[in-house]
């Protein structure tokens, strides 16, 4: 009898021994991949996108185009529907005037709204440039102020363009073309900047979009949010993924209230921040979100109509990578 049990021990033993190196090697491999499979939902399936090319003119008022410009960690947002132009943000500082060729390369030589989400320069750096070469007509800024020069000169620059400076309040609407951009946080003060980003929803038809700047949810910022508006009002088809795909952003409940089928994070590619995360690609993959990264598709394109969305990516380059990307953090 004392034999059988020492046996038994032993396969026991070994197989508790095998269970764990299996765990090990998942968790390795789950680790070394995080960033070529996003939840399981790629954005390069022919299905869910296409080439960046039949994209609408910015002037045609039957479609509204986001433009989630490539400006690496950062992030820069246009928005364009029958000639009249929003830019949410507009990249770091870096010397290379990325947005403004962008908008230039459109035929774009005024923005009629500009939506500063917040004080960091990752958001606000170029902003300064860009109000110096291309003139806005209204800028919306948040009541905090972080005392940085790069903060100074964006708002130098406002002044020097003429454009009106207006701290937005909760439910305000303007009319872009044929969409509606309507107001939705910060509900609360915070003493975080990134919690304090303005959140705006844009309408075209049936068709909704939402962009949460850096709203974080570790001072319970985007829980204040569903709490006021309730799910109804958050609902979005396309998601700008808060804070560059941060654990501190996009939370279960946040999500499910948001339930989008589409979500883009603007990244840079081989970030030290190990930006998007794992946590968060696995929340977006749960929730069967299609996924699109400007770190390996570049500036992606959403296209309305009104009632269908296309979502547009640089396919070469996310092909040519998506298998090689190294993962970092």
């Amino acid at each position: 009898m004392a034999r059988k049990m020492r046996k038994r021990t032993k396969r026991k033993i070994t197989k508790a021994i095998f269970s764990i190196i299996l765990v090990l090697i998942l968790s390795v491999a789950g680790y070394i991949f995080k960033d070529q499979i996003p939840g399981g939902f790629l954005g390069n399936d022919a299905t869910v996108g296409g080439p960046l090319d039949n994209i609408p003119a910015v002037t045609d008022p039957n479609y509204l185009t986001v433009h989630y410009i490539d400006v690496g960690q950062a992030d820069a947002i246009l928005v364009a529907c029958g000639g009249e132009y929003m830019l949410i943000d507009a990249g770091e500082d870096d010397g290379d005037d990325r947005v403004i060729h962008y908008l230039t390369d459109l035929g774009i030589d005024e923005i009629d709204l500009v939506v500063a989400t917040h004080a960091h320069s990752d958001h606000i750096g170029e902003m300064g440039d860009v109000l110096n070469a291309i003139p806005a007509v209204e800028v919306w800024y948040p009541e905090y102020r972080h005392g940085t020069k790069t903060e100074q000169r964006f708002l130098t620059a406002v002044d020097g363009c003429g454009a009106n400076l207006y701290e937005p309040e909760l439910g305000d609407t303007y009319d872009l073309g044929g969409a509606t951009v309507t107001v939705l946080g910060p509900v609360k003060e915070y003493d975080d900047p990134n919690d304090m980003s303005i959140v705006v929803l844009v309408q075209f038809g049936d068709d909704r979009f939402l962009f949460t700047g850096d709203m974080e949810n570790t001072d319970a910022a985007e829980n204040d949010l569903v709490a006021y508006w309730g799910e109804e009002a958050l609902r979005a088809d396309v998601l700008k993924v808060g804070h560059h795909g941060a654990r501190t952003s996009t939370s279960y409940h946040f999500l499910r209230s948001v339930s989008p089928s589409y979500a883009v994070i603007s990244v840079g590619e081989g970030n030290t921040y190990g930006h998007p995360t794992s946590e968060t690609l696995n929340i977006l993959g749960q929730a069967e979100v299609y996924v699109y990264r400007t770190d390996t598709m570049g500036t992606v394109v959403a296209v309305s109509d009104g009632q269908d969305i296309d979502v547009k990516y640089d396919v070469a380059r996310c092909n040519a990578g998506i298998f090689s990307q190294k993962s970092v953090g």
